[in-house]
């Protein structure tokens, strides 16, 4: 009985070492267990609890970059990635460094000192900036991107 308890708190801990969270402000809004879909150009993210899903009156929430939107079936919320989180998470996973993408109508530019990088986001026509921040672990996978001015947060 020991061992089969034992077992499953392994599985338990093993899996949710890789889920991610979703946090808007100090609220977790949701769960995301695959990150691997963000070569695809989205991420789908599950309520984190019964009330969460029942305020928010979904069962899935999915973020996509442009020309992106998968199609999946059920109760789901799409929402295009507006703030280039996705972009940027896509784009660090492959070589963490400083550089600058420019997409639809926006400059990114990234600054990166080792795992650590803060990002600058702007609009073409406007002199408004967004800040955030990027954090990854030792073996490169990432830990937490935040976007300071949304207050929206993707955690390991």
């Amino acid at each position: 009985m020991k061992k089969l308890i034992l077992a499953i708190l392994f599985i338990v801990y093993a899996n949710a070492s890789d889920t991610y969270k979703i946090t808007y402000g100090s609220m977790t809004l949701g769960n995301i267990k695959n990150m691997d879909t963000i070569k695809d150009g989205y991420l789908v993210a599950v309520p984190s609890s019964y009330w969460t899903k029942l305020i928010l009156g979904f069962d899935k929430f999915i973020l996509y970059q442009n020309n992106k939107k998968p199609n999946t079936k059920g109760n789901v919320k799409y929402k295009k990635d507006k703030y280039m989180l996705l972009t940027v998470i896509y784009n660090l996973s492959k070589d963490i460094k400083s550089q600058i993408i420019k997409k639809d109508n926006r400059i990114l530019a990234i600054n990166c000192n080792g795992l650590k990088c803060n990002y600058i986001r702007t609009k073409k026509n406007s002199k408004e900036k967004y800040k955030g921040h990027i954090y990854f672990d030792k073996n490169h996978k990432l830990s937490e991107i935040c976007d300071n001015n949304s207050e929206i947060c993707i955690k390991k």
